[in-house]
């Protein structure tokens, strides 16, 4: 319940005290009424919150084999690399492809977001070598080849900002 949104329904309906009532008048869904979303928003709410090993149980309790299939997470109709920015399309491209090697066991490719912005070079740790590709991208335009990577903070400038994030990231790893 740590939704902005839940937030700001619930503080319009309670005036000085909150209970059950009131939670369970909250637009949720609930496992009670399963409609045919129910499967849909439990399977992308898992892969958005479980994106770090501390969420391994968490992952494991609501896996199900459909999530295997890449048009579970987008129906064969949905184009997934045709709107917008390219950090996003990326991310929709690789739920799709990575969504065969989904098991119960919770894995670094089980969350979706980029857990790791400055391992630029997909090696799973932020070393000397995500710092030098960084640093001999400086100045070349992030929207040419492959050096949208080097862009860390998105800005559309390869500069010293990108450079300071993968310093500051040294030395982590998925």
């Amino acid at each position: 319940m740590s939704s902005l949104c839940i937030d700001f329904l619930i503080r319009q309906k309670v005036s000085t005290n909150l209970n059950y009532f009131f939670i369970e008048s909250l637009p949720v869904p609930r496992e009670k009424v399963r409609n045919v979303y129910w499967n849909t928003i439990i399977a992308r709410a898992t892969r958005l919150f479980c994106c770090d090993k501390e969420f391994a149980s968490l992952w494991e309790k609501p896996f199900s084999n459909d999530w295997n299939s890449a048009d579970f997470w987008y129906p064969f109709a949905a184009p997934i690399d045709t709107y917008g920015p390219v950090h996003e399309q990326e991310i929709r491209k690789r739920i799709c492809d990575e969504a065969r090697e989904l098991k119960p066991e919770w894995a670094p490719h089980c969350g979706v977001h980029d857990r790791l912005p400055a391992d630029v070079n997909g090696d799973c740790v932020v070393n000397i070598l995500d710092l030098l590709y960084v640093r001999n991208r400086l100045g070349m335009d992030p929207a040419s080849g492959d050096n949208r990577r080097a862009d860390i903070n998105r800005d559309g400038v390869i500069n010293i900002l990108d450079l300071l994030l993968v310093r500051n990231g040294l030395q982590t790893g998925c």
